[in-house]
């Protein structure tokens, strides 16, 4: 009979660990976001007041393509945008998928506590 009961138990706390992993794996992503967009800009900084006709390197996926400054300057702010715009997104996603985890976990823990009643 404390089986069911266990089973349970366990499945809850299954449940929340794996909620709880979501939510961890989440903001590691948009950390990475964050530290590349941070990356980025500073190299945009750094290209500005170069002369346009030098030539510059820029990874497009895994091939390295050999650009001029000028080449580089507008694609990368072009990047910038679409780059912006996600993140935005994906952290208004993140900050209403957090609440939302949230909400879930307490419930979990709740459902938990009222079990090892």
């Amino acid at each position: 009979m404390a089986e069911p009961g266990l089973r349970s138990e366990q499945e809850v706390l299954a449940r929340f660990h794996e909620l709880r992993q979501s939510v961890s794996t989440l903001f590691a992503k948009l950390n990475d976001i964050e530290t590349e967009a941070a990356e980025h800009d500073l190299v945009l900084k750094q290209l500005e007041p170069m002369d346009k006709g030098r030539r510059c390197y820029r990874m497009i996926g895994d091939v390295l393509v050999e650009r001029t400054v000028a080449e580089t300057l507008p694609a990368g702010a072009a990047s910038t945008a679409t780059r912006d715009a996600g993140r935005e997104q994906i952290g208004w996603i993140g900050v209403a998928g957090h609440l939302t985890l949230l909400k879930l976990l307490l419930l979990l823990l709740l459902l938990l506590l009222l079990l090892l009643r």
